[in-house]
């Protein structure tokens, strides 16, 4: 049994903690491979520090996760050899998860070396999936990176099924008229709910589409396709439905939509990250979308790009402006 707390790093036990956890590591990679971060760094404001305690009150074990403006990274996690077996990392895990969801982290990422099976298998297993690198790092072949979407308590994901095409349209509804409608016209997305808004069902059918639930209805809907159409619905013409190369392709990011009293709480984000690892379990390590203006600044900040805008008709002379934007990962495979 042991307790948690949110801590300062700047006490001799953890500190020897730290030190031990370097000791360990710095043996098994080249110095350029190194990227953990020091006592001061782990002492600043934006910085969740948790400590474990065994009950004769012996720190054993620690967790930090640095709060950047759109994710939240995980730094030091160790648990020291006499109290491993007992479910301390991932008890440690869960905390820094709860407390960095309380404010207001809506994605956990993280690195670590190929060499450490133990705690791959830890962040497996509490639902973390490989993506390419992030922020300042860069491709690393001894490197691991992973992201796990957050979702506030309540709220669940999994994917969508067929005879869900009806609620899945009714959100897609209310998502574009009413939150759209800071971007767009009326006439506009009137003209693009006939087609290039909508159910694609063809998604559905190849289990590539999310929804996530509150209270056993769906406020958020979105996914991926392995398809070349890269929007609109079942009733929009020019539909490719011919299968990608994921060697040479870019998976397809597909029709986002948020209930209107559901949204900025991360779960387009978490749909994004549940859709993007998917694709990479098929290969994929590009990404395709046509982005709506509303849409768009979610998507930049997930590393999409694309500043040039196109015109789509959706009704005479009516269009609705999309952007085009796309990403690459650089994931290493082992």
């Amino acid at each position: 049994m042991v307790s948690l707390a949110i801590e300062s790093v700047n006490q001799p036990e953890i500190m020897a903690l730290i030190e031990a956890l370097d000791t360990y590591q710095k043996p098994l990679y080249p110095a350029e491979s190194h990227h953990g971060i020091d006592f001061s760094a782990l002492s600043q404001d934006n910085v969740i520090f948790i400590v474990a305690r065994s009950a004769d009150g012996a720190a054993v074990g620690c967790g930090a996760i640095v709060l950047e403006d759109s994710y939240g990274e995980l730094k030091r996690m160790y648990t020291a050899p006499s109290a491993r077996g007992r479910g301390v990392a991932r008890t440690i895990l869960s905390a820094l998860e709860a407390e960095a969801s309380r404010r207001k982290v809506s994605v956990f990422r993280l690195e670590t070396g190929y060499l450490q099976p133990e705690a791959i298998a830890l962040y497996e297993r509490a639902g973390y999936r490989r993506r390419g690198p992030f922020g300042d790092y860069t491709n690393d072949p001894n490197s691991v990176f992973m992201e796990k979407p957050s979702l506030p308590p309540g709220y669940t994901l999994r994917l969508a099924r067929l005879d869900e095409a009806s609620e899945i349209s009714t959100v897609i509804g209310r998502s574009a008229r009413e939150v759209g409608s800071q971007d767009y016209s009326s006439a506009v997305i009137e003209g693009a709910l006939t087609g290039a808004f909508g159910v694609d069902t063809q998604l559905l059918r190849d289990q590539t589409y999310f929804v996530i639930e509150y209270s056993s209805i769906l406020v958020a809907v979105g996914g991926w396709s392995r398809r070349r159409t890269l929007f609109g619905s079942d009733s929009r013409s020019g539909r490719e439905p011919e299968l990608l190369d994921a060697t040479t392709d870019g998976a397809r990011i597909r029709a986002f939509f948020v209930h209107p009293e559901h949204t900025r709480l991360g779960l387009g984000t978490a749909i994004l990250c549940a859709s993007e690892s998917a694709a990479r379990a098929e290969g994929f390590s590009a990404f395709e979308m046509m982005a709506t203006r509303t849409g768009r600044h979610m998507y930049q900040r997930h590393g999409y790009t694309g500043d040039t805008s196109i015109q789509h008709p959706v009704g005479d002379s009516i269009a609705i402006e999309f952007f085009p934007m796309s990403k690459r990962d650089q994931l290493t495979q082992r």
